[in-house]
């Protein structure tokens, strides 16, 4: 018997419809081929790495929750032998597996085809008390028929995948060693709860410096002087030496930028340079995942983890290759495939039928460059039978990914854009002038995008001139222009930071020594790590995503090597190496290094004591002290008012607490839900001082001032029945403080008679 184990269900399904199924049973399938193969899946990984508590020791005293206390004396923890163990949730499944590889002659690990996909099928076949006679490896970027076909014609010996296999395991220790130690060193040494991760906190370091730079940034002034020769205008062109400029070479000086017009108006002057080539903008590279979810987030406002389920499922459903990818080239082989990939693409989105007209198959952009591809190539269409795949299987969003990655592969068959550059340096007195006009030639492949692509410049055409040429300058006008802040991350913008982190990092050594991909995370991890910030320490204002207190505050209680994104990506760097073949244990004892180190850091700053909570910058109603934010509420040290963090099933932001302290708070529209009856509602959230906390303050309020609570004093209000039609009922307009109901009589409250609560 032949046993294949696929990472899923619908990858082994795929490949099962390839061989022929003969019966389908429970967690497996039976094929029809004369090997016997049988196919069956795994659910994700099938097992879960051991928590700390499993290699401490027994007496490590407990807490009322029965779990072990945490102590600094049980720190750090490096594992002599790694435990894994079967997540209770997949017990069987993972045991059929298991009964399964016992009786096959030969196993072929069919995960997906990057680092987790190897690490999962293996350590099935570790934990598995049975062990395979022969072990292979299948390979495949896509699950149409012919990839599937040519993966299960060129098998290989599973262990020409070790190198993968090595670095998905050892980079799930070094997050283990890292995330689990370190997390609980600080959290000891901070008396809260501080998650911490070798990804995840540079990350966060990335988003909270990107914030303090836009909010330390002063706007300023600069004059652009634009002088007008007749036949064309040039932009003044300040040197190194010219008063009344900045350190970026922008004019600030108004009285200067005054003097050099008046001086240059009217004047005599000379052309000093004329330059005028042809240039090529070679076709755009292939996507990768981090490409796809940049764009998708600028022209969609899709959030990285809806742009992987997308791209996910367009690859479960045969229309595009395999999304975790960081690569942008494909391999030589697929070449000959193009026709095949363009007319698939023509059947399923006719709108594209003119670009694939003007496709020419035999044009070899350098996106095909074997060399450069890795494990995986750059997404593309997939060229599937059209039984396979019909565009009435997808749905909108589907569409508009499926559509990027079709526009992109099409222009790899347009020549090159061609434009004619010019540029022309006039000097009038003592000044330099500068012109630039580009003219397009030919369009080439910017023709295949409605907007003519990522290369975007304005279009203008230049007088043929000489130099020494004299010419009269007309005019100068200034022009006031104003300095900006660098813009706020959002999660495109945020991924391809995570996936290229050298171009922002300042230390140039480093930048030599890390290059273009060398980024922290991985295409498959990038997403889930913005998940998890999101859960406490980053938030989203509108399509953009930004620090919250409790990230900064975070950071500032953490080592700075901990944030570092050098340390992450040069970990990340000796990945990819140990992935090619390197040896993997140096790279465990540096991390082990460097968790002594961290862990000895968090113990030296520890100081006993009480946890107030993370500082903020709101100020307490009653008296003014500053307010702490801790899990569940706003707390004031000083006079003990708390505020609770949520309402009615609302978890309130800051903004909402700013807003309500303030007085300035807007209904918020059916943002709230009531706990008995799973109704939502509207309100404004407002602080009252009589009970010192937040209230809710109800939307439209039909009150009756004639009617007053016998409770509280406030008005009564008359609603309409939810459940008996025609019929009404009376509340106190002080709800949720007061909850006295009443009965209606012929548009009275009973009064004598209050509603069971």
């Amino acid at each position: 018997m032949r046993l294949i184990i696929a990472e899923k269900n619908s990858v082994g399904r795929a490949i099962a419809g390839v061989i022929g199924i003969k019966t389908t049973e429970t967690g497996y399938i039976k094929c029809s081929d004369s090997a016997e193969t049988v196919v069956t899946w795994a659910s994700g990984h099938m097992y879960q790495m051991a928590g700390l508590d499993e290699y401490t020791p027994a007496d490590v005293p407990t807490g009322k929750n029965g779990k072990k206390v945490w102590r600094f004396e049980e720190l750090p923890v490096f594992p002599e032998t790694w435990i894994l163990n079967k997540d209770p949730g997949k017990r069987e499944q993972t045991e059929l597996i298991e009964e399964l590889i016992g009786k096959a002659d030969v196993v072929i690990n069919a995960g997906d085809p990057d680092r987790e996909g190897q690490l999962l099928i293996d350590e099935i076949i570790w934990e598995s008390p049975n062990k395979p006679k022969t072990y292979l490896r299948y390979w495949a970027n896509a699950i149409d028929r012919k990839s599937i076909e040519n993966a299960l014609n060129n098998l290989k010996p599973n262990d020409d995948y070790q190198g993968m296999c090595n670095a998905a395991e050892y980079r799930r220790r070094a997050d283990w060693l890292v995330g689990i130690n370190l997390s609980r060193a600080y959290s000891i040494a901070n008396h809260h709860l501080s998650n911490v991760g070798r990804v995840m906190t540079p990350t966060l370091q990335l988003v909270a410096d990107r914030d303090l730079e836009i909010e330390n940034f002063k706007p300023a002034d600069y004059y652009e002087l634009w002088a007008d020769f007749g036949a064309y205008k040039g932009i003044f062109l300040p040197d190194e030496l010219q008063e009344g400029t900045d350190h970026e070479g922008r004019l600030t000086d108004k009285s200067v930028a005054d003097k050099i017009s008046a001086e240059c108006s009217g004047a005599d002057s000379e052309i000093t340079s004329y330059s005028s080539e042809e240039k090529e903008i070679q076709q755009p590279l292939g996507l990768n995942l981090a490409d796809i979810t940049a764009a998708a987030s600028a022209k969609f406002g899709f959030s990285a983890k809806r742009t992987l389920e997308l791209c996910q499922s367009l690859y479960e459903m045969k229309f595009q290759s395999y999304p975790r990818t960081d690569s942008k080239y494909l391999p030589e082989n697929q070449y000959a495939d193009a026709a095949g990939v363009l007319e698939t693409i023509k059947r399923l989105l006719p709108d594209l039928a003119k670009e694939i007209a003007g496709a020419d198959p035999s044009i070899h952009s350098r996106t095909w460059n074997t060399e450069k591809t890795t494990a995986h190539h750059a997404i593309i269409p997939v060229a599937a039978d059209p039984s396979e795949t019909d565009i009435t299987q997808i749905g909108e969003d589907e569409r508009k990914i499926f559509e990027l990655v079709c526009r992109n592969y099409i222009a790899q068959f347009y020549p090159a854009s061609r434009v004619r550059k010019t540029v022309i340096r006039t000097q009038v007195r003592n000044y330099t002038f500068e012109s630039r006009g580009t003219v397009a030639e030919n369009q080439g492949w910017k023709a295949v995008y409605d907007d003519g692509g990522e290369e975007k410049e304005e279009l203008q055409e230049l007088p043929t001139v000489r130099e020494g040429d004299h010419v009269k300058c007309l005019s100068v006008s200034s022009q006031t222009k104003r300095t900006k802040a660098p813009p706020k991350f959002t999660e495109g913008s945020l991924i391809k930071a995570m996936a290229n982190v050298y171009q922002y990092i300042d230390d140039p050594e480093i930048k030599k020594i890390l290059r273009d991909g060398d980024g922290i995370g991985t295409s498959a991890t990038r997403a889930a790590i913005i998940e998890k910030l999101k859960a406490k320490f980053i938030r989203e204002e509108g399509k953009f995503i930004v620090s919250t207190p409790e990230g900064r505050n975070l950071l500032k209680e953490v080592s700075e090597s901990l944030t570092s994104a050098v340390t992450t990506a040069l970990w990340e760097r000796d990945l990819s190496l140990i992935s090619e073949g390197a040896q993997p244990h140096d790279f465990e004892r540096r991390i082990c290094d460097f968790v002594l180190t961290e862990v000895t850091k968090a113990k030296e700053n520890y100081v006993p004591g009480e946890y107030k909570g993370t500082p903020t910058d709101f100020k307490c109603p009653e008296c003014g002290k500053p307010l702490y934010s801790k899990k569940f509420s706003w707390c004031c040290d000083e006079c003990g008012v708390k505020l609770s963090k949520e309402m009615f099933s609302y978890s309130l932001t800051d903004t909402d607490l700013k807003n309500a302290l303030a007085g300035t708070g807007k209904v918020l529209d059916k943002k709230f839900k009531s706990l008995k009856t799973g109704k939502v509602f509207s309100g404004k959230i407002v602080y009252k001082k009589e009970s010192k906390n937040l209230s809710i303050e109800f939307e439209n309020r039909p009150l009756d001032s004639k009617y007053k609570c016998p409770r509280c004093g406030k008005p009564l209000m008359r609603l309409a029945s939810k459940i008996m039609k025609g019929s009404f009922w009376w509340c106190c307009s002080g709800y949720p403080n007061c909850k006295l109901k009443f009965k209606d009589a012929n548009g009275k409250p009973m009064i004598n008679e209050e509603k069971k609560q």
